[in-house]
């Protein structure tokens, strides 16, 4: 545990004075700094007031570096920008900074620029058209932006009418359409919605006897039709019924029974969900809020349910310390309830059943203990006609009806039936990339060739390595030999280039061998670290 008389915070260096903003202005509002030269480097040590109890030394530097990352991220250059790259239509010239970056990152809740100016309407003097600029605050990853900008222009059966709105309006007839609008004869409560932790219906429908806890305390008062909650005058658990959830009055502390009062549209990530019944300041305010010692609902709302006695931690609300192992049951409920939660953009299809309410699930047990018939033995005498293939049928002709079964193989089987094994390279591989180097898209391509002068190439894979994103992800692959069967004389190697793929700068090459060539079947594992831009290249 940590001991408030010896812990330090980390050290915060760097070699270069575009960062030197940020820690001037995070003083002047918040901490103190300590900073001290070393070896050329600037470095930044935070000072904090205050005892610290119930925490490791790892968990408060992890959780400093962690909210710290996001914030020099918008003085660091990934690309050494020139007046070419950011004369480009598609890109915007931060102000007062060499930086450019893509329009796309404009008012997407991340701020990319060194003076933030990215995400200022009033300061972004540039020609974009609106629906271009799509908000993706609370997207984590590159993936996640792709998937909203995706939704936002592209309508989805899976979440048409589910109390979120993800798509732009479209004006139809001279009316602004959305996937939210005209949906009285759809129900919200549906196989994409029912027990998936959101009130996609306003009035919960969708999540009733979804809560384990709630199922389990009959004893009070608990039936089916109710919502669990908090009183707002006794701060005590009430089963509120579905009837008055969702009619414009308040039962539940925070607003828990009318989830309109808090949620906007075009959001994935929704943190500020706590409602407090004063209407002359912010009306919903962040779970981080709860429990922290200071009324930031103007009547007390977040603090009356709280329990004293509370010792100081660095996460500021008892909802993020580990003091709420040792909290009331309200506590817990109100902090899980309130806390942030994240609206998938983009819903798959599935042909799963709904998922089962509590009451489903208990009458399923229930049937199974008392049922005495038989038990049906299921015929283990079917055998996939494709040997771990996909068994498609194919139309030949479609005027007379004519089709043809045949099977889709996997790239190490072949056959009529999938039924014989390819001779290949099953290649597990990762890469590591220096710091400097994480935020810097790879395209890496991976050559099965001949180990001889002419390097005829056999087969090969082609993808994008981001470290920040994938350095944890081992990539499996299949390299297939050309000819069937191999040429057992000839020896065969693999051939890893590595490139930058937006400057295409030429990063380095990997030749690996394959020393057991008489193997059909030849697994080889590497861990790869990708070169340095500043290294000098030497040719094979």
């Amino acid at each position: 545990m940590l001991d408030h008389r010896t812990f330090l915070f980390p050290y915060i260096c760097y070699n270069n004075s575009r960062y030197n903003n940020h820690f001037v202005e995070d003083s002047n509002i918040v901490y103190n700094y300590s900073t001290v030269l070393f070896n050329n480097l600037t470095c930044h040590r935070r000072i904090i007031q205050g005892i610290l109890w119930q925490i490791t030394v790892t968990s408060l530097s992890l959780l400093y570096l962690r909210n710290l990352q996001p914030k020099l991220w918008r003085y660091h250059e990934i690309y050494n920008y020139n007046s070419t790259m950011c004369n480009r239509s598609n890109m915007y010239q931060c102000s007062n900074s060499l930086k450019c970056i893509s329009i796309h990152r404009l008012m997407n809740g991340v701020y990319d620029c060194p003076n933030s100016d990215d995400e200022n309407k009033i300061s972004i003097n540039y020609t974009v058209l609106t629906e271009e600029i799509i908000n993706t605050d609370g997207a984590e990853n590159e993936e996640t932006k792709m998937k909203i900008r995706y939704a936002r222009k592209h309508i989805s059966f899976q979440t048409i009418c589910d109390g979120f709105t993800e798509l732009l309006p479209i004006t139809i007839n001279g009316q602004n359409e959305t996937d939210e609008t005209e949906c009285e004869q759809w129900p919200c409560n549906n196989i994409y919605t029912h027990c998936n932790g959101l009130w996609n219906c306003l009035n919960g429908a969708d999540e009733i006897d979804c809560d384990l806890s709630s199922s389990s305390s009959l004893s009070l008062n608990y039936s089916s039709d109710h919502h669990k909650c908090v009183s707002p005058y006794t701060n005590q658990f009430i089963y509120l019924p579905i009837n008055k959830a969702n009619d414009g009055k308040v039962d539940c502390l925070g607003a828990m029974d009318e989830p309109k009062l808090c949620r906007t549209k075009y959001r994935v990530f929704y943190n500020y969900n706590f409602y407090c019944m004063n209407q002359n300041s912010t009306p919903c305010i962040d779970a981080q809020h709860l429990c922290d010692d200071i009324n930031n609902c103007y009547y007390g709302d977040d603090e009356q349910f709280c329990i004293g006695n509370r010792t100081f931690s660095i996460y500021g609300t008892k909802c993020w310390s580990l003091d709420l192992l040792f909290g009331s049951d309200v506590e817990k409920f109100l902090c899980k309830q309130m806390d942030s939660f994240k609206k998938e953009p983009v819903i798959y299809f599935t042909l799963d059943e709904m998922n089962n309410s509590v009451k489903d699930l208990t009458k399923n047990i229930e049937n199974g203990v008392s049922s005495s018939l038989p038990l049906i033995k299921t015929s283990d005498q079917y055998q996939p006609r494709c040997h771990r293939g996909i068994d498609l049928g194919v139309w030949l002709n479609n005027k007379n009806n004519i089709t043809k079964n045949t099977c889709l193989c996997p790239p190490s089987y072949y056959g009529d039936k999938c039924q014989y094994q390819n001779q290949r390279i099953s290649l597990s591989i990762k890469f590591r990339a220096l710091s400097h180097s994480w935020q810097i898209p790879f395209a890496i391509v991976i050559l099965l060739i001949d180990d001889n002068n002419e390097q005829i190439i056999h087969s090969y894979e082609q993808f994008t390595y981001l470290s920040m994103r994938d350095c944890k992800i081992k990539f499996n692959i299949y390299l297939i030999y050309s000819n069937r069967p191999k040429n057992q004389t000839k020896n065969y190697g693999i051939h890893i280039n590595i490139y930058e793929k937006i400057s295409l700068n030429y990063r380095g090459s990997l030749f690996f061998p394959i020393k057991f060539s008489f193997l059909p079947v030849h697994r080889l594992s590497l861990i790869i670290d990708i070169p340095s831009d500043n290294i000098n290249i030497e040719s094979c």
